[in-house]
């Protein structure tokens, strides 16, 4: 039974982009705020279960993720509307495929032995290199307008990706209960 509730948040986070999309004429801002209210809803919930006792510094932290994740959400839905989610959707994982283990090396000390760091660093060379096939193969089309979103959205993920890599790094760094990183992302949003 854990397992499939492990299960959860991979179907719930994987069908954001979907179900984000599938919504005619909703704008980006619509799409985030939906998003915050989507995920408010079980915060309040796990809340009032667990009843976590927080200190001042722990709420900033909070809210400093909440705000890092709507920056990352705010490139994902962009680039979605911008080259579609088939696309978009690899691009963005690599990025963040990438990112944590340099912020958990760097910052947390993770690949503490040389092997470690061996093969994280050809582990993040084939991800870039997996990267680049995947733009080759989105950019075959001889439309230069769709060559230039493509490029408009690596760079916009490339740089609200971090985002989400800081905001799912804040909750290591916090001395408080981890349930408490679960209300900063609607927070920031209500």
């Amino acid at each position: 039974m854990k397992y499939i509730l492990l299960l959860i948040p991979v179907f719930g986070w994987g069908a954001i982009p979907l179900l984000t999309s599938g919504v005619k004429n909703s704008s980006v801002c619509n799409q985030i705020i939906g998003t915050g209210l989507g995920t408010l809803i079980p915060a309040l919930f796990s809340w009032l279960i667990f009843k976590p006792e927080f200190d001042v510094g722990t709420f900033w932290l909070a809210v400093i993720a909440g705000v890092l994740w709507a920056v990352g959400q705010l490139g994902q839905y962009v680039s979605f509307k911008r080259v579609g989610i088939s696309t978009a959707m690899p691009i963005l994982t690599s990025f963040q495929l990438i990112g944590v283990p340099i912020v958990g090396t760097i910052i947390f000390g993770e690949w503490p032995d040389l092997t470690s760091k061996v093969f994280g660093v050809i582990g993040i060379i084939l991800l870039i290199f997996g990267v680049i096939c995947t733009l080759q193969m989105s950019s075959r089309t001889n439309n230069s307008d769709r060559k230039n979103d493509l490029l408009r959205v690596v760079i916009i993920l490339a740089i609200t990706t971090w985002g989400y890599v800081i905001s799912d790094s804040i909750p290591k760094a916090m001395t408080g209960s981890v349930f408490l990183i679960f209300l900063d992302k609607p927070s920031v949003l209500l």
